[in-house]
Order: structure tokens, then sequence, then C-alpha cells
């Protein structure tokens, strides 16, 4: 075997044997898995880094929602999910999210004109972050996202990483995160 490669399984196998190479992976060469974070006896798990943030998501493709939704809520967020821009908008409006991350092709109303309209609502002042999220990183969308009002930009499929990074700069006690990370 290469020296890469723990193990492998010809097919078909028996469950009993995937799983025993699954714990060879893992953990010793016994079988043993090492205990997970939360276990008795374990390290803590570390602090969830957006506790107690209000993000509202507004992803009309479910298997992208999810992920998002997920990680975010690792994180500790409070998330709401929408499936469309006009419900994004009605609960943007209602207010309570320290942040809004926003697809750019949805049904009833897309992601820029769920910004400009919102925008053009909320007035002046120091409004509701919206985080564009869009599979089209061409420069020019970009433009278009921060002309419509929008605060930031990520690219689909979402990295974990950038997500977080990006619900930690407008996570309501940022100052204190960022002092915290350090």
């Amino acid at each position: 075997l290469d020296d890469d490669v723990g193990d492998c399984l010809d097919k078909p196998f028996l469950a009993d044997d995937l799983v025993a190479a699954v714990r060879r992976a893992m953990g010793s060469a016994d079988g043993t898995l090492p205990e997970r974070a939360g276990e008795a006896g374990s390290a803590k798990a570390p602090p969830a880094t957006l506790a107690g943030m209000s993000v509202l998501v507004a992803e009309d493709n479910d298997i992208a929602a999810r992920v998002i939704v997920t990680l975010l809520q690792k994180q500790g967020a409070a998330v709401t999910r929408v499936r469309d821009g006009e419900n994004a908008l009605n609960k943007a409006r209602a207010g309570g999210f320290a942040a809004a991350f926003v697809d750019l092709r949805m049904p009833r109303l897309g992601g820029i004109e769920f910004a400009r309209a919102f925008r053009a609502a909320e007035g002046q002042g120091a409004g509701l972050p919206i985080v564009a999220l869009t599979a089209d990183a061409a420069e020019d969308v970009r433009a278009r996202c921060l002309a419509a009002g929008m605060d930031d930009f990520l690219g689909k499929p979402v990295k974990p990483g950038e997500l977080i990074a990006m619900a930690r700069r407008f996570a309501p006690n940022a100052s204190t995160m960022t002092e915290a990370a350090s």
C-alpha cells in the first residue's frame, strides 16, 4: 500500500470492516477512537464565536442553505432562513438581525433588488449588513452588489472559514471577538 493510504477495503465489505477501518484511521492501531469533544474527561469544546448573533439567510437552494445555516449555528448564531427575496425583505424590515446573507438569484425578488429595496426604506445611518451569496464571482457582479447597498460578497460554494470570518466581522460584539481571537 501507498504510505498516504492507511487502509483499503475490497468491495463488498461488511459494516464492521468499515467501522474498524475508520477507527484505525482516526484512532490507534488497536481500533479505539479518541474521545470526542464534549464527552466526559475530554477537553472543553471551543467557545461559540457567534453566540447571541441573529442572522438572516435568504437562500432558495436547500443544500446551500443547509450548509450555511449549519455552519453559522455551530458557531452559536441564531439563524432564520427564508427561501425567497420577498420573505427576506419582510423579515429584514421587521428587524432584529445583526447581518443578512442573501443569494443573488432567488424567486420573487433577487438579492440585488432586495438590497435596493431594503436600503431605500432604511434611510440614513448604520443599518443591517447585507452580504451577497453567488456562484458568479465576476468583478462586475461584485460592483453591482456594492452599488445596490450590499456590504460585502461571498462566492459559492461558501467556504466555511470565509463565512464565519464574514459573520464575525458583522457580529454585534465584533471588536471583542477580534481581540479574543488574537
